[in-house]
């Protein structure tokens, strides 16, 4: 039997699958396959070769998400890769944010909602620089 948080990734999935069909495969047949192709051609011109290796990497996740066996993240990034890791720890870490009222907690740090999205936790950003309200020190 599936957990809840199972059923809801299986409804995300699915909701993926038909926003890429709408995006991805749609546009790519009604274009017909010469136009298509020039078009991603022209995607990739001028990039380097690092650039074009993340596209790479980006289109192919865009095309697996089109497969209904693909029904979670350990399918879509596989179970040993680094974006199934790195997907892993951006999961455990967005537990442990603690939105309070208007204001984001994690750890020792506390920042307005308002002046701050979520990610300036996870990427740092600079927020070992910010001062105190109260006294003007560094956390």
């Amino acid at each position: 039997m599936l957990t809840i948080r199972d059923r809801m990734i299986r409804a995300l999935f699915k909701a993926q699958r038909e926003r890429e069909y709408a995006a991805f495969v749609k546009p790519a047949q009604e274009a017909g396959e010469e136009q298509h192709n020039a078009n991603l051609a022209n995607l990739y011109r001028g990039l380097e070769p690092q650039a074009r290796e993340h596209l790479d990497t980006i289109l192919a996740h865009r095309k697996k998400i089109l497969d209904p066996e693909v029904a979670s993240y350990a399918d879509l990034y596989g179970a040993d890769s680094e974006d199934y890791a790195a997907f892993l720890r951006f999961e455990q870490f967005s537990k442990e944010i603690q939105p309070e009222g208007n204001y984001f907690r994690y750890g020792k740090y506390t920042l307005p909602v308002k002046d701050f999205e979520a990610s300036v936790f996870l990427y740092r950003h600079g927020i070992d620089r910010l001062k105190t309200a109260k006294n003007g020190e560094d956390y």
